[in-house]
Formats: C-alpha cells, structure tokens, sequence
C-alpha cells in the first residue's frame, strides 16, 4: 500500500470526519468517473472501520454512479476494486459478524 492511502486510511480509521471525507470523496469519484481514483478509494473505504458508506443514502449514491460506468467493468482493476475489494469485503464482514 503506498503512503498516501496508509495515511488516508489512518485518518479515516481514527476519526469520524476523516472517515466521512473519504466517503464523500469516494462518491465524487464515482460521480466524476475518476476510474483510476475510484479503484484507489474504494478499497480504503471497504478497510476503514466505518460503515457510513454502506448506509442506504452512499449506498445507493455509489452504486447509482457505478451503473452509469459500465464501459469501466471491462477493465480488470475496475471490477476487482468494486467487486472483490469493496462488496465482498462488506459481505464477508456480515456473514462473520452472524456467525461469530
């Protein structure tokens, strides 16, 4: 992981506001199509301990802004970082929050 997104991940980890900001601009980025910051973001916020993103407001912001993406879904990175870095991620914390 390089610095920058260590340092991200820390504000957003330890702070509230940090973790909100990250949020906001994870939606501007999808909003924007930044791919390239997209696929940076996306996984940080999946690791922060938040779960502002996955309330139905950002959820459906997110996802919304993804659907309008879809010539991005052919490149490999775009869907590892949404499917596999950021909603499995989520699923995975439910299932072991069920069960443990």
């Amino acid at each position: 992981m390089e610095p920058q997104s260590q340092y991200l991940l820390m504000i957003a980890q330890n702070h509230n506001i940090g973790a909100t900001l990250l949020v906001h601009y994870t939606l501007l980025c999808a909003r924007l199509k930044e791919v390239p910051a997209l696929c940076r973001m996306l996984p940080l916020v999946a690791a922060s301990d938040t779960d502002i993103v996955y309330e139905d407001v950002n959820l459906h912001a997110l996802t919304s802004s993804l659907a309008v993406m879809a010539e991005s879904f052919s490149r490999q990175e775009v869907c590892e970082a949404v499917f596999n870095q950021f909603f499995l991620v989520r699923m995975y914390d439910q299932v072991n929050s069920r069960l443990g």
